[in-house]
């Protein structure tokens, strides 16, 4: 019987505040669909990279590889393994360059036969296909006219396209070579006889990757700290419903006092409600979470892949446990939100609460050492942008009123009423302003991040990308055209590109080589260096990158013991270069002292520089029989590396839109909710004189001037989260630094969006309201 009557009351407070109920249900929605999306992609990450890693690890951790980079590993090895009772799985892999100009990832898929009725055929994740435009049965063909198998399409098969061992062979050219063996696990036995039988260019090692657990790791942490950001700007727009609704709530609470209900029967009640809202608005929130998350995938999925390495493509789906999941952080953010409301911080508290925050933000900023602590620094600075922003709003609009009074003297009579009336339009849109000044904040930090990552790489390419063309291919032809390259004239610059693996303290490592010359290379492009840097590049020096240096705590002058395959080679560090976008680590020495101490490195690619860089030198290369597929131009690797460069950061760009977005919702909310208050007000102002026109200039400027102090303590709390996203957050995740650059990323354009935008809907609603006759106005509630 009691249920029913407060059911009944419940849904009688619904329709008589359904605007209200609208927005928090717009807002708790808003909320959780923007946490779900970026928990749902960065489970999906996680998944997988466990799954890559369940497939290689837990059933075949061990793998057999050349110390080079290629398929160097014969056949017969793996027929000896086989025949020694050793599970051995052959394993190649290569890219294949198209007719269009596009790379293809291809492998085999170890001992399974994928040949049906005695046709051979390419597997193809269904995904990759639709993108691509490809459909079964299709055959690709490749830039020397060689034709693939046709497609055959499969779910859930990642970024490589899977052949069998014999036609893969002949597209990759790599006669009777593999690029690696996996192993199961091995006894001890087992272990020393798979040693035994490896030549000095060979290894056995784990298939573990720290490098790319510690950058997924460091991913996930800080997509996770920008979909909470975005979480706390949309529950302001609830908060904004919600803390109304409780207060219109108090009159009803206290007469069911007064007829004998007692306090813990209506807070029961109370969480009911909170508790149906929340499982409602979580199912609604995960589900369109989810939808943002699939439109997001592709472009995360590719990143990963071509930055990265992950061999698996991104499986986005909606399940009931994170629907509840949701469901859960909001029903707990209503409680907090109500707890606040009702025991909301006052006097000494609320005096020493910004003091206290600034002071712990500074003593763990200064003291951070891990990820998690550089963006708990971030999350306290938020905090301490709350805590400030009102006071900084309210000196900002009181500096305004005193400059517009003495600019516009012949408009001073509006302009003390509207200066006068602004501290009470500022409680009004509080919750908006805040909103709208963390979604400026968020949206500027990552713009400046964004932009000195931009001015940090064109900078490293213009050091890298020192030749005017790279020729790439299979070693064999490489050094047959290289050959050919000698007859070019001697104004022509022929630089060679090679690598080995390695490891350095059991850290994996790429082992890069260029040819000794009499002056320093030009594509260095140093942190730090010792004077005498070049002179120790001949006398057994080397260069390790940033991200390496960071990770092993690497000094200059520090003996470096490099492994690769089954030799040692120590060199002296003479040099830490900068290596943005790389979170593995690289060792670079001349070729000569490499091969004498740990064999011999493959020929990767050739590089051609001119002093003027002629167009004959084109010309020439296609002369010598060169293709254009093997030919890339500085120009088109560097558009290339800008173009994976924009990929990487199109989810930071895409959550600081939306989370403006939300903010300009909760703005409108908010506007139109003050305009209805503003109401008698306007009746009484209209009755004696002042015209609409003069009202409508009046909350114009009240509302241009709190969008000016939002802006302002937007723009200065994004430079402030930017500088610490860049020097405290970057390296301790990502393992490289930079400069930050303030002006960088285009951020102004956010500025701009929010002032125009706060504008206009601020306008609409307050016309609207100016257009109702002033006697209808007066009789209606203040």
């Amino acid at each position: 019987m009691m249920a029913g009557l407060w059911f009944r009351w419940i849904l009688g407070e619904w329709r008589q505040h359904r605007a209200l109920m609208l927005w928090l249900v717009l807002g708790l929605v808003n909320a959780g669909a923007l946490l779900s999306a970026i928990e749902v992609l960065n489970r999906a990450a996680r998944a997988s990279f466990a799954q890559s890693s369940e497939q290689t690890q837990d059933s075949r951790p061990w793998r057999i590889q050349a110390s080079i980079s290629g398929h160097h590993i014969p056949h017969a090895l793996w027929l000896s393994l086989r025949r020694a009772g050793i599970d051995t799985e052959p394993m190649l892999e290569g890219r294949a360059l198209l007719t269009e100009g596009d790379w293809l990832r291809l492998r085999n898929a170890g001992n399974t036969l994928l040949a049906h009725h005695n046709e051979w055929t390419m597997l193809t994740d269904r995904a990759l296909a639709e993108r691509r435009g490809w459909v079964a049965g299709q055959q690709l063909q490749l830039s020397d006219g060689t034709r693939l198998p046709p497609i055959t399409l499969v779910e859930g098969l990642g970024p490589f396209l899977l052949m069998d061992l014999a036609p893969l062979a002949q597209v990759l050219d790599s006669d009777d070579k593999l690029t690696y063996l996996t192993l199961p696990a091995l006894t001890e036995v087992d272990k020393a006889h798979v040693l035994n039988l490896l030549p000095p260019e060979l290894s056995l090692v784990t298939q573990d990757n720290p490098a790319q657990k510690g950058l997924l790791a460091a991913l996930n942490l800080n997509l996770s700290a920008l979909s909470v950001l975005a979480f706390a700007v949309a529950l302001l727009l609830a908060f904004h419903a919600f803390e109304r609704l409780l207060l219109k709530r108090r009159r009803a609470h206290r007469v069911m006092q007064q007829l004998g209900i007692t306090r813990r029967e209506y807070l029961w009640v109370i969480l009911t409600e909170w508790s149906v809202l929340a499982l409602l608005c979580g199912a609604i929130g995960s589900a369109v979470g989810v939808a943002l998350a699939k439109q997001l995938a592709p472009g995360l999925g590719d990143t990963l892949v071509n930055l990265y390495g992950m061999r698996s493509g991104l499986q986005v789906n909606w399940s009931v446990v994170q629907a509840l999941e949701i469901s859960v952080l909001l029903w707990g953010s209503m409680v907090l939100m109500g707890a606040w409301t009702l025991w909301r911080p006052q006097g000494r508290w609320a005096r020493w609460s910004l003091p206290l925050c600034v002071l712990v933000t500074l003593l763990l900023w200064q003291n951070a050492t891990q990820a998690w602590q550089a963006l708990l620094v971030c999350a306290l600075t938020v905090l301490c942008i709350l805590l400030v922003a009102p006071q900084l709003m309210a000196w900002v609009q009181r500096g305004l009123a005193a400059l517009s009074l003495r600019l516009l003297p012949e408009q001073a009579a509006t302009l003390l009423w509207a200066a006068s009336d602004q501290e009470r339009q500022r409680q009004h849109l509080s919750l908006a302003a805040m909103a709208i000044t963390l979604a400026l904040a968020m949206a500027v930090s990552t713009r400046v991040m964004v932009g000195s990552f931009e001015v940090a790489l064109v900078d490293h390419l213009n050091q890298r990308l020192f030749a005017d063309y790279y020729i790439g291919g299979q070693e064999k032809t490489l050094r047959s055209w290289l050959g050919k390259l000698n007859s070019l004239p001697d104004e022509v610059y022929v630089e060679t590109i090679g690598s080995r693996h390695g490891s350095v303290n059991d850290y994996p490592v790429r082992i890069v080589v260029h040819e000794a010359t009499e002056q320093p290379w030009p594509f260095t492009h140093f942190k730090a260096s010792t004077p005498d840097w070049w002179t120790a590049m001949g006398e057994g020096g080397c260069i390790v990158n940033e991200p390496l240096a960071l990770q092993l705590g690497l000094a200059l002058d520090a003996r470096i013991p490099i492994q690769s395959g089954q030799r040692t080679l120590s060199c002296r560090l003479v040099a830490i270069q900068y290596d943005y976008g790389n979170p593995g680590g690289q060792v670079t020495m001349q070729r000569d002292l490499v091969e004498a101490g740990l064999g011999h490195v493959p020929l990767e690619g050739v590089a051609i520089t001119t002093p003027d860089s002629p167009d004959w030198v084109r010309d020439r290369l296609t002369e010598l029989g060169i293709p254009d597929g093997a030919i890339r131009p500085q120009g088109a690797l560097r558009e290339l590396a800008l173009t994976l460069f924009s990929r990487t950061f199109v989810i930071t760009n895409a959550l600081a839109s939306l989370t403006l977005l939300v903010g300009f919702v909760s703005w409108l909310a908010s506007v139109a909710s003050a305009s209805r208050l503003w109401r008698h007000d306007h009746g009484v102002l209209l009755s004696i004189g002042v015209t609409p026109g003069q009202l409508l200039w009046a909350r114009v400027w009240q509302v241009f001037a709190l969008l000016l102090a939002i802006l302002l303590i937007g723009m200065v709390g994004g430079q402030i989260l930017g500088y610490q996203l860049l020097s405290l957050v970057n390296p301790l995740s990502f393992g490289w630094t930079m400069a930050v650059h303030p002006l960088s990323g285009g951020w102004w354009s956010y500025l701009v969006m929010a002032l125009t935008g706060g504008l206009v809907l601020a306008i609409w609603p307050t016309y609207r309201e100016l257009k109702t006759a002033p006697a209808t106005m007066m009789a209606m509630e203040s």
